[in-house]
């Protein structure tokens, strides 16, 4: 029941918390994910949950390893339809 909850407030745009659920493999491929690095937030990613490895990567290569390794993934978001919506 909870994770409907969740899916329900990650359709209406909203961060959700890792900590209290995880992108759906099935529903969520691809969403923005927002870490911190030594207490700093860093600009937010394209990223993607591996349950097979419990981990985040990235659309980057370069980057996921310092996603994976030096990075705490705190919240993740549904990904715009289009440019507009970052405007």
């Amino acid at each position: 029941m909870i994770g409907l909850f969740y899916e329900l407030l990650a359709r209406l745009g909203f961060w959700i918390p890792c900590s209290k659920h995880l992108p759906d493999k099935k529903k969520w491929d691809w969403v923005l994910i927002s870490y911190v690095n030594h207490g700093f937030r860093g600009v937010p990613s394209i990223g993607e949950y591996s349950y097979k490895l419990e981990q985040w990567h990235t659309d980057n290569e370069n980057e996921d390893y310092y996603i994976a390794h030096d990075c705490i993934v705190t919240h993740w978001h549904k990904l715009p339809k289009n440019k507009r919506t970052w405007k």
